[in-house]
């Protein structure tokens, strides 16, 4: 099962935290996919939209300031389709 942790603007450590304690809980269970994985030079989008295609279950990690963001919306949005 792959889990794919969301976050945006102040919430980057809460998920950065999440995705650990997940994969230190589940693990070899189920694998995270955090955005801050993505490597240098890499197609970001691209990266997403695999990860996001390939995920069985999301955590969207929401503050009051990044509810509005973009990406917490495309995410979320592509989250649950």
């Amino acid at each position: 099962m792959k889990v794919f942790v969301s976050w945006s603007k102040n919430s980057r450590g809460v998920g950065k935290a999440v995705s650990d304690a997940v994969r230190e809980i589940f693990d070899p269970v189920v694998d995270t996919f955090i955005s801050q994985e993505i490597l240098a030079g890499s197609r970001g989008l691209d990266t997403i939209d695999g990860e996001l295609n390939d995920t069985d279950f999301g955590i969207i990690c929401l503050t009051r300031a990044n509810q509005t963001e973009q990406w917490i919306n495309y995410e979320a949005g592509a989250l649950s389709r």
